[in-house]
């Protein structure tokens, strides 16, 4: 992967309550919503979503603008890869050495496993830097803020080791099965 990045990702697990106050003053039209196709996809500053759990979502950013897929593995349009290619190219200079990725989400599930390593095989392909925060014990929600370059994560599982005193890292360890953070992000 390359590591010619120009910023580096924080990666913030924080509470829900937290997060619900962060994410009350970005616009609702930055949210992504069911049914979590490419059609409620969004591109802005600030983006975010709620409640994955065997969907993948992808969290895109250049550092000037972010885009944020939450894909249902249900829906058969979220497995063709040539529409989330466009939407990407659409978006995004696809070799830009500032570009970066998240990926959160997916189950054990032969749909949940197809859409995300479509994402995966896509972004690896072009050395997109990528953190995976895969397996989430419960459902998860996610938000990219472009001003402070951080991607915070919340869910249950966080809260609760938040609250009993657990580290940032140890939180997040405790709330999917598999993590792995890019050299050019941080905890």
């Amino acid at each position: 992967m390359s590591n010619n990045v120009a910023f580096t990702s924080r990666i913030v697990p924080i509470n829900s309550l937290d997060f619900n106050k962060i994410t009350s003053r970005i616009s609702k039209n930055n949210f992504s919503d069911y049914p979590w196709t490419l059609n409620e996809a969004v591109v802005g500053r600030d983006v975010f979503t709620s409640r994955i759990c065997d969907c993948t979502c992808v969290v895109l950013s250049d550092g000037q603008k972010a885009s944020l897929l939450h894909l249902n593995p249900a829906q058969k349009a979220n497995h063709i890869m040539t529409d989330m290619i466009k939407f990407v190219t659409k978006n995004f200079d696809i070799n830009s050495k500032d570009l970066t990725a998240v990926v959160v989400g997916s189950k054990n599930t032969k749909p949940s496993q197809g859409v995300y390593n479509n994402w995966i095989n896509f972004l690896t392909s072009y050395n997109i830097p990528l953190t995976i925060l895969k397996n989430g014990k419960t459902p998860t929600s996610v938000a990219y803020r472009t001003d402070t370059d951080e991607v915070l994560i919340s869910n249950l599982t966080i809260s609760n080791a938040l609250q009993n005193k657990m580290s940032r890292k140890e939180a997040l360890s405790s709330a999917f099965e598999h993590i792995f953070i890019a050299n050019s992000d941080e905890i």
